[in-house]
């Protein structure tokens, strides 16, 4: 079994698990995804294991991505709270 999966303070989150078995020929391929909320201080792991031996195929066959909203140092220029709708009280000029 291959399995991944994401852990806040020790807590499970997400996680996902597949198995074809040994030597099927086929990749075994597992995926994982959440959006949490997130306090100062959590502690976030990602943890990925296998119960058979195995290799990593390839580096092009792995990925990882983390975003974090809002960004520390928010762009005052385009705070959704700033934009009106009349053009003329942007916090930026309209070129014609």
């Amino acid at each position: 079994m291959t399995e991944v999966f994401i852990t806040v303070n020790s807590a499970l989150i997400a996680g996902d698990d597949s198995f074809f078995g040994g030597n099927t020929g086929l990749l075994n391929a597992v995926t994982v995804s959440t959006i949490v909320q997130l306090n100062a201080g959590d502690m976030v792991q990602v943890q990925a294991g296998s119960t058979i031996d195995g290799a990593i195929a390839s580096p092009l066959l792995t990925n990882f991505q983390a975003a974090r909203f809002p960004s520390p140092v928010p762009n005052t220029l385009f705070l959704l709270n700033n934009l009106s709708a009349d053009w003329s009280k942007r916090p930026f000029s309209r070129k014609s």
